[in-house]
């Protein structure tokens, strides 16, 4: 998610329609699946959801430094803000499409 471009709504909107509408391939269905049954896997979540949100923090950050956005936006709420409704979102797709399929 670029925050760069100065129309930071399109480049949320763009990521929110993203989850909405991909196809869904079922892989985060099992993966989460996956890791109900070998804790060992939680860790491998853990470090790709950081490395998520840090790529966030470093989008957002960018944008205060090229004063896109407001100079006293809080970098770390917005990143885990966005994240966390993509997150959500995604994850109400996958349980709506195990539940339908």
């Amino acid at each position: 998610m670029e925050f760069t471009s100065g129309n930071h709504f399109e480049s949320v909107h763009s990521a929110v329609t993203a989850v909405l509408l991909r196809p869904e391939t079922g892989l985060r269905r099992v993966w989460l699946e996956l890791m109900t049954h070998d804790p060992e896997l939680v860790p491998y979540q853990q470090a790709i959801r950081r490395h998520v949100l840090e790529q966030l923090e470093r989008n957002l950050a960018q944008a205060v430094a090229h004063g896109d956005t407001w100079p006293d936006l809080d970098v770390e709420a917005t990143a885990l803000a966005i994240f966390s409704l993509l997150d959500t979102l995604s994850l109400r797709r996958t349980r709506a499409s195990a539940s339908s399929g």
